[in-house]
């Protein structure tokens, strides 16, 4: 047999078999879906246009289907699975081989609660099966969902968050469009305590008579302590009152009589609530107590 007539033979053969292959494969791919009473297909999934179908009947619902290009459950016409062979009964209602089951979430951090210093914060997510992530910034009412992680059982992303209080919203999606949500929420302070002034200021005629006063800069303020010779005293950060809208001021009086004529020193401890830490310059004085 010549060359040319071979390629003929090819030409017609070729594209038969290819059809062939792909007729089956197809056929394969098409599958009896066999619902209870309350169970739902989310074909919203396959095209936003769709709508999700929810089996009402007391016995059982059928619908055929096949996986999409996105992974989600789409319909096509009965006819093809009925070519199957297959069908739907009353018995295997609710027993049906596709995935309708959602993600279960195992663990999700930055943890509810938690405080830290850095705005960079690792994202990390586990489920019991791979799937689709997806976050959203729930202080925002027109907030959408963005993607983070495809195609995974374990999410892992670093990302910035804002300063303050965050709440995230993170949600799972399996490749049959069954969905698990959970939210997050936790607090970023980022910025270091600043101590601006002290009181009594150091000069010559400064004394220490048990006046005391601090300004700082902090907007996250978790303790405050004077330090003043051999004692310490708390402050009640209820009792500052705001300068400005990021400057605090704190008056506060104590008895120094025991450090009468003495020369001593003080000083202010400021520490926010990521336990970050301020420390005012000790300044040495004499003490006259009244």
């Amino acid at each position: 047999m010549d060359a040319k007539k071979t390629f003929k033979i090819l030409n017609i053969i070729l594209p038969i078999f290819i059809m062939v292959i792909l007729s089956v494969s197809f056929v394969n791919a098409y599958q009896f879906l066999c619902l209870q009473k309350g169970e739902v297909i989310r074909f919203s999934q396959c095209n936003p246009a769709m709508h999700d179908y929810y089996c009402n009947s007391d016995v059982y619902c059928s619908y055929c289907v096949y996986v999409g290009s996105r992974g989600y459950l789409c319909p096509t016409n009965m006819n093809k699975c009925n070519d199957q062979g297959g069908s739907c009964t009353s018995q295997n209602a609710g027993n049906s081989t596709m995935d309708m089951t959602p993600p279960t979430l195992l663990t999700c951090s930055p943890a509810n609660g938690t405080i830290s210093s850095e705005k960079r914060q690792y994202v990390k997510c586990s489920a019991d099966e791979s799937a689709n992530w997806f976050y959203k910034d729930l202080s925002k009412s027109s907030g959408s969902w963005k993607k983070l992680c495809r195609s995974t059982s374990s999410c892992l992303k670093k990302m910035s968050f804002k300063e303050g209080l965050n709440n995230l919203g993170i949600r799972a999606v399996d490749a049959n469009g069954n969905s698990a949500e959970t939210s997050v929420s936790f607090t970023i302070d980022s910025k270091d305590p600043k101590i601006s002034k002290t009181y009594p200021k150091k000069s010559s005629k400064s004394v220490i008579n048990g006046d005391f006063s601090i300004e700082f800069k902090e907007d996250n303020p978790k303790s405050l302590v004077l330090y003043y010779g051999t004692k310490n005293m708390a402050v009640d950060l209820n009792t500052c009152y705001s300068k400005s809208r990021t400057t605090k001021i704190c008056n506060l009086h104590v008895d120094v009589s025991e450090f009468n004529g003495q020369t001593t020193s003080y000083w202010f401890e400021l520490i926010d609530i990521a336990d970050t830490k301020a420390v005012s310059k000790p300044i040495s004085l004499r003490v006259v107590s009244g």
